[in-house]
């Protein structure tokens, strides 16, 4: 028989969200917010109290057109690093027009993992290479 406390999962769960947001944080055009999930705040439908790291991101301080161009450029990396963003079809929407969001879900993080996604993340929003690529 399998056992497991999910309260302790929860916790560690939240505390890979807040070692990412902290990572983010002082980078110019990005809001790094942990969502708990935790039945106080936002649940999201799919991932019911699973703690989450939303990244608004500034389109226009940071060259981005959609948070697609961010998991575009975190695939290419090794590893390659998928996230997800708001869309339907092929259409992003979100409660800005001038910001593009990406989510980290922490469920699929292993032990360490929140070390590289933070990592790769902060390298990505404070050096913009898809403006290079743009000129």
């Amino acid at each position: 028989m399998l056992s497991r406390d999910e309260n302790e999962e929860h916790r560690k769960q939240l505390a890979k969200c807040e070692y990412i947001a902290k990572q983010l944080t002082n980078i110019p055009g990005v809001e790094a917010t942990v969502v708990p999930n935790d039945g106080r705040s936002y649940e999201h439908p799919e991932m019911a109290h699973v703690p989450t790291v939303r990244v608004d991101m500034d389109k226009d301080i940071l060259g981005i057109t959609t948070g697609r161009t961010i998991n575009q450029e975190m695939m290419k990396g090794d590893p390659p690093i998928s996230l997800s963003w708001v869309r339907f079809g092929r259409y992003e929407y979100g409660p800005y027009q001038n910001k593009a969001q990406t989510y980290i879900f922490s469920y699929y993080l292993r032990d360490g993992e929140e070390k590289i996604v933070a990592e790769r993340m902060k390298q990505l929003l404070t050096t913009c290479p898809w403006k290079k690529a743009a000129k």
